[in-house]
């Protein structure tokens, strides 16, 4: 019996292109702060969180993996003549935290040269973007890295939210979780069918999930519905997702839509093109016939 229809909905985790340079949580920091290369560290720490508290925001936590990424790109700066956000040798900041492994939903970066550290965050604080990472309510991490010079004190400030990349079994717990509290009239039943059919289209998909994975599963969900003349199902949503952990996961809209009666929920490891670590979330919504 041929399906009246089938909705296919794709959620996908934004990402960056993929590099061959790039190879996540591979890097080695090249600079370990000696103690007084580490008190100018701290003392700058302790200057943005003053500078913010004055301004009514919260604190920001010391992360030492963020300083040393913070600290490799001043050597660099400082070795290789430079001074820009861009390295010719370790790229952007997003590709610099990729190969240190830290992975992170918000990312920004200051830089500075100046004789103190003082001076440092003062001529930060006069430049309208400098300032504005400073005060950011999206990040709640920092880390300093600086090297001394003959021309003065390179600086480079990295601010983050970190991320947690929780397990599967988890991921799974949070999303049953998101469907059961769902403001319906009739909640809807995990259907073993579906879950069935969720694991093996999953089992399909690769670890880095494409942009038509969803259409991609749509057409192996009809091609095994169609021909089936037991099945139950008058339509079938399709959702496939790439998230950190299970608040991530968005609910599709089928979920919420007044025919719809089951779902089935499959979950499993993967991977972005980067080579930053996910969890692949595949959701097939059913109406009845």
């Amino acid at each position: 019996m041929r399906l009246p229809f089938l909705i296919a909905v794709v959620f996908v985790a934004a990402c960056g292109g993929a590099t061959s340079e790039t190879a996540f949580g591979t890097w080695t920091p090249p600079l370990v702060a000696s103690p007084e290369v580490d008190a100018l560290e701290r003392q700058m720490w302790r200057r943005v969180n003053a500078d913010r508290a004055r301004a009514g925001k919260s604190a920001l936590d010391y992360d030492a993996r963020l300083s040393d990424v913070a600290r490799a790109h001043s050597l660099d700066m400082r070795d290789h003549g430079f001074f820009d956000h861009v390295s010719p040798h370790t790229g952007d900041l997003e590709r610099r935290l990729d190969v240190a492994g830290y992975l992170a939903l918000e990312m920004r970066e200051n830089l500075a040269l100046a004789p103190t550290v003082d001076r440092a965050e003062d001529n930060l604080l006069k430049s309208p973007g400098h300032h504005a990472n400073i005060m950011a309510d999206e990040v709640t991490h920092v880390g300093i890295g600086i090297v001394q010079s003959d021309r003065g004190l390179f600086a480079t400030q990295v601010f983050a939210r970190p991320a947690k990349v929780q397990s599967p079994a988890e991921v799974e717990a949070a999303v049953r979780k998101r469907f059961a509290s769902l403001p319906r009239a009739v909640p809807l039943q995990v259907d073993l069918r579906l879950e069935e059919m969720a694991a093996d289209e999953l089992e399909d998909l690769p670890a880095v999930v494409p942009a038509k994975a969803a259409i991609m599963v749509g057409r192996s969900v009809v091609g095994q519905l169609e021909h089936d003349e037991d099945n139950p199902f008058g339509a079938v949503a399709v959702a496939v997702q790439s998230v950190f952990g299970g608040d991530d996961f968005e609910p599709p809209d089928s979920a919420s839509a007044p025919r719809s009666r089951f779902y089935g929920l499959a979950v499993g490891e993967g991977h972005d093109d980067r080579g930053r670590p996910r969890v692949r979330v595949l959701v097939l919504v059913a109406q009845p016939r």
